[in-house]
């Protein structure tokens, strides 16, 4: 893979810089600017333009776009290009898909949980289905095409990695018109780092949304990094992976009482235990190990090339620190409506505290982060079990303001 954006960033490093960024290339000389020798990310040229090739090369996708804000600007690109579309939003998702649909007051758009897919094709008819093609946990979710007419749009966020081993799961670009890519989860590259790749066909509607919505200030420090990590793992990525196979497998031997947790994708390292999980994650931060996540009484572990050597750290404190375990707790669980629902939007709303909202019908979706996946829609009435549910994760909720919840106005 060719390296045309570092090339030129390389070739110019030291110029003189009076231009932004205000540090003038003290922090980062690779943190620039749209410059003659630099191309331009929303105007799709030079550099970027032939860098952006290169990387669908790679990937095999028809083209793609560097992001430098994260997967929840390519979700929103991806959303707005179809706005004027019948969507149908199908299982867990990332909350940023329902702030695009209230954003862009997107009219037509509906929900349904896996289960019910095939009814709500049939029932609704979209022109887009929107869904998440892995969860937290590394489970890929299967969903079948029903029709090539449908515009495929898949949330492959945390699956950046899948081009490079034959093991992991198998990436939605072989089938998915649009495929978003969250590049700092799982590659070295620097967070806010994301790809979204799609058809050459649909490239005018993209490119209009991108300008319409990406920052006219990309980091340029953010794609260089972006470049090299793509062209480091199409070269060694097997390599790397194969490693963390053998290492993975090891891992799981060592960790008795605790269990790893079975999955599609193996870096993605799930433990659980008859014990509280939330217990054994404050204590590990003790000693200085942080989680991903730590939800349904797991916690979860992202493993890379550059964190495996710490496995054995884990395992260490997991066997020999951890002497006063905390029996598992039962807490309520919010369970994700299975029917056929269309997605709500309201105009007036009101800030309320929790128990004012008891009866009182949300203005926005409220979700519990990881997934975030809404356990009350926009329109649903706000129930005491939804509140203690509120009460009980006040630290991981999405849709409160200021510890107050958003219920329309006139409700």
């Amino acid at each position: 893979m060719n390296t045309p954006l570092n090339d030129a960033i390389n070739s110019n490093i030291f110029h003189g810089s009076f231009h932004t960024p205000g540090h003038s290339g003290t922090i980062d000389r690779t943190d620039i600017t749209e410059l003659s020798y630099s191309g331009n990310l929303l105007l799709n040229t030079g550099v970027i333009k032939e860098s952006q090739i290169e990387v669908s090369k790679v990937y095999r996708s028809e083209c793609c776009r560097y992001i430098t804000q994260g997967a929840t600007t390519a979700i929103h690109i991806a959303l707005k290009a179809f706005s004027d579309k019948k969507i149908l939003v199908v299982g867990d998702c990332h909350y940023s898909v329902f702030s695009a649909i209230r954003l862009f007051r997107i009219r037509n758009a509906y929900f349904c949980d896996y289960s019910s897919y095939q009814d709500a094709i049939d029932q609704i008819a979209p022109d887009v289905v929107y869904y998440t093609a892995v969860d937290y946990k590394g489970n890929a979710n299967k969903l079948s095409v029903i029709s090539d007419k449908i515009i495929y749009i898949v949330d492959e966020a945390h699956g950046a990695h899948y081009r490079f081993f034959q093991l992991l799961p198998k990436t939605a670009l072989r089938f998915a018109d649009i495929v978003i890519h969250s590049l700092h989860k799982t590659l070295p590259v620097p967070t806010g780092g994301a790809i979204i790749h799609f058809k050459e066909k649909y490239a005018d509607q993209i490119d209009l949304a991108f300008t319409d919505i990406h920052s006219s200030s990309p980091s340029y420090y953010i794609m260089a990094k972006a470049e090299l990590a793509i062209k480091k793992f199409n070269k060694i990525g097997r390599g790397i992976f194969y490693d963390l196979v053998w290492l993975i497998e090891r891992f799981s031997e060592w960790i008795a009482p605790f269990e790893v947790v079975k999955n599609d994708d193996f870096t993605r390292l799930v433990i659980t235990s008859e014990y509280d999980m939330m217990s054994v994650k404050n204590t590990l931060e003790k000693y200085g190990i942080f989680a991903e996540a730590c939800y349904d009484n797991c916690l979860i572990f992202i493993v890379t090339y550059f964190n495996q050597t710490n496995l054995k750290y884990l395992s260490e404190i997991l066997k020999t620190k951890l002497s006063d375990l905390i029996p598992k707790k039962e807490t309520k669980k919010y369970n994700l409506t299975k029917t056929i629902k269309k997605i709500e939007l309201f105009d007036e709303y009101s800030l309320v505290n929790l128990y004012d909202a008891i009866g009182r019908r949300s203005y926005r979706e409220l979700s519990i982060y990881p997934p975030g996946t809404p356990f009350i829609f926009a329109g649903d009435y706000i129930t005491e079990n939804a509140i203690d549910i509120i009460k009980n994760n006040r630290n991981s909720i999405l849709g409160l303001v200021n510890n107050k919840l958003s219920v329309l106005k006139y409700s």
